[in-house]
């Protein structure tokens, strides 16, 4: 079936990715924070474990993206 393309769909596929990603960029800064905070960690190690979780998080945040897409301009949620 054909995806349908409308400003209303384009719109709350932007919406929703960007409240995704937001969310997803958020608890990824909150976990880097807590654990180098509370294990007092240097800089070359808080660094590290920021791409440690940024990582998965930048692939979260793909998939979210890619997910919110397909579920606003699938013609059955139209």
């Amino acid at each position: 079936m054909k995806r349908v393309y409308t400003i209303r769909s384009i719109t709350a596929f932007v919406s929703a990715a960007v409240f995704l990603v937001t969310e997803i960029v958020v608890l990824a800064a909150a976990t880097v924070w807590a654990v180098s905070g509370f294990f007092h960690l240097g800089i070359a190690t808080t660094v590290f474990l920021g791409v440690l979780v940024g990582l998965p998080s930048l692939y979260l945040g793909v998939m979210a993206t890619k997910l919110a897409f397909e579920a606003e301009t699938d013609p059955a949620n139209q």
